[in-house]
């Protein structure tokens, strides 16, 4: 009876004790926000999440910077059944890539991972670990090292003869309809224009950008010489296009599981085709590569310097992995998931990139005139542009950054895990929570970058002349940063800086009809452009310098 009397002051003490402490953790957390989750953006569904405010035709990065405007620049999404955490500015950038680099370093599971990595053996989805750090160590040190892509510029080199060579003779076959004043430092020089046959450059340069991956992977051109087809007579370039699409593609049973029961699987189906064509074609290449080394036709890599200079890719790797499994992998799934990744990573990034370069060119004459006139001041008009004259064009290396501002290879990071709990801009984000770095948005950011949404190259020579390209500088990320930022950083800026120099060169360039150029970006992973560039070329240097 005591304890039954009691019982009002007892509930009443207790009650009062949860209170206050309820009262203190709330107190704390407005103290320490690290205890908050990361604020969910208004608008989610049952079952769906914030899908269905995805959805349309802007690119994603596009549509999460506008949340960022509204939200902030840290907020969350409901990806279907799963939570993304989405950051876009400097500050977060910094934490995410320094502090929590290690952390948010592994992928989580998709389709893609299971349908077109090798069981998670192409290392952009590999998580993170002991075989990711191996294979990210050889082709650091023995294939797209620095000193590795100097030694391959005769590849670079020659394809960008053949580049040139060809541009210009379509341009000679072209109709004379106009005439361009060209301006330069020692007066005003009238040139034929020729405006009947627009050359769709586009294509042009993801041609020669393959030819330039597949012969430092494979020894082979996909374009002009062996290896340009599948069994099936598909050309590789088309396979590999449709390739980039669907690992970009959003899989509805990835975010909703249940539907993988429900829906029809066209997307797996497709996936499950363009790996299987792709696959047939590099295990063709590696049983070629077997069989030279065997018949001792094409020494592997040795300590000789000219020997370094013909290995490719495949030589490289079946020289370094010597055991038939490494990490539960077998070695010839190991070489073609590596192959795979950079052949359809290099070219993919570096052939858009060149796209975007000369499509602001076209759209900003002036700017395009500024890089012809240093390029005459510099080097002339009697030889072409090399490697070695790149560090004395600095305004063309600021018309490249500025393309990479505007328009990243990646807008968007390749979707990371957090493997464990940690924070963010004192927000607390579980493990298991996916992770979005926004580059495109950051590169916009108007904290940092004056007229952010204007194209001036001349801001990386002025305000902004101390920016580097390799993900030291969280304020400006093309090539992402930390664990998982873009091996091919090298090889990818050797192409871009010496290509443009020459076809700015070596070309009058203007849009059929001078029309402006649409700057529609299109959807994917590398930000491709909506539609094809296309331009009218017309030869500035002496014909012998074309067809020598």
């Amino acid at each position: 009876m005591d304890v039954l009397s009691s019982l009002p002051e007892i509930l009443i003490t207790a009650l009062a004790v949860a209170t206050f402490f309820y009262l203190r953790r709330l107190g704390n957390n407005r103290k320490h926000p690290k205890n908050r989750p990361v604020p969910e953006i208004p608008g989610g569904l049952p079952l769906v999440g914030h899908l269905h405010l995805l959805a349309g035709n802007q690119t994603l990065a596009r549509t999460l910077g506008s949340f960022s405007d509204k939200y902030g620049t840290v907020f969350a999404v409901r990806l279907g059944a799963n939570t993304a955490v989405v950051v876009s500015d400097f500050e977060s950038m910094k934490q995410c890539f320094t502090t929590n680099d290690r952390v948010l370093a592994t992928r989580p599971d998709s389709v893609q991972a299971k349908m077109l990595s090798y069981d998670k053996t192409v290392f952009g989805f590999a998580p993170y670990g002991a075989y990711l750090r191996d294979i990210k160590r050889i082709l650091m040190n023995e294939v797209l090292a620095l000193h590795r892509v100097r030694a391959l510029r005769h590849v670079r080199v020659s394809e960008l003869d053949l580049l040139v060579r060809d541009l210009y003779q379509r341009s000679r076959s072209q109709k004379l309809k106009s005439a361009v004043t060209e301006p330069n430092t020692s007066g005003s020089v009238t040139v034929s224009q020729g405006e009947g046959k627009a050359v769709v450059i586009s294509e042009a340069v993801h041609s020669y950008v393959l030819n330039i991956i597949t012969r430092i992977v494979a020894g082979k051109r996909y374009f002009g010489g062996g290896g340009g087809c599948t069994d099936d007579g598909r050309p590789i370039s088309e396979v590999i296009k449709e390739f980039t699409l669907v690992m970009g593609t959003l899989v509805p049973s990835d975010l909703i599981p249940i539907l993988g029961w429900v829906l029809p699987q066209g997307t797996v189906k497709a996936m499950k085709r363009v790996f299987k064509e792709l696959d047939l074609v590099m295990e063709g290449w590696i049983d070629e590569h077997k069989k030279k080394k065997r018949e001792k036709k094409e020494p592997m890599l040795t300590d000789n310097d000219d020997d370094e200079v013909n290995q490719d890719l495949i030589d490289v790797m079946l020289s370094e992995i010597k055991d038939d499994v490494v990490h539960g992998h077998k070695r010839e799934t190991i070489i073609k998931a590596t192959a795979l990744s950079v052949i359809v990573a290099g070219a993919e990034t570096s052939a858009i990139t060149l796209t975007w370069v000369l499509a602001n060119l076209l759209n900003h004459k002036r700017v395009l005139k500024l890089a012809q006139e240093e390029i005459d001041s510099k080097v002339g008009k009697d030889r072409w542009v090399e490697d070695s004259d790149i560090e004395s064009l600095p305004y063309l290396g600021a018309v490249i950054k500025e393309t990479f501002r505007m328009y990243p290879p990646g807008p968007l990071s390749f979707p990371r895990e957090a493997s464990e709990d940690i924070t963010i801009r004192g927000y607390h984000v579980p493990k298991g929570t996916r992770f979005f770095a926004n580059f495109w948005k950051l590169h916009r950011d108007p904290k940092v970058w004056s007229d952010p949404d204007q194209y001036r190259p001349e801001r990386f020579l002025t305000t902004n002349a101390n920016v580097e390209v390799f993900g030291h500088q969280f304020e400006y990320l093309p090539f992402g940063s930390g664990r998982r930022g873009c091996p091919g950083i090298n090889l990818g800026m050797q192409i871009t800086q010496l290509t443009l120099a020459r076809l700015v060169q070596g070309f009058l360039w203007s849009a059929p009809e001078d029309r402006p150029v649409d700057m529609t970006e299109g959807l994917g992973l590398a930000l491709p452009k909506a539609s094809p560039l296309e331009a009218v070329l017309t030869p500035r240097l002496s014909p012998h310098l074309y067809t020598a």
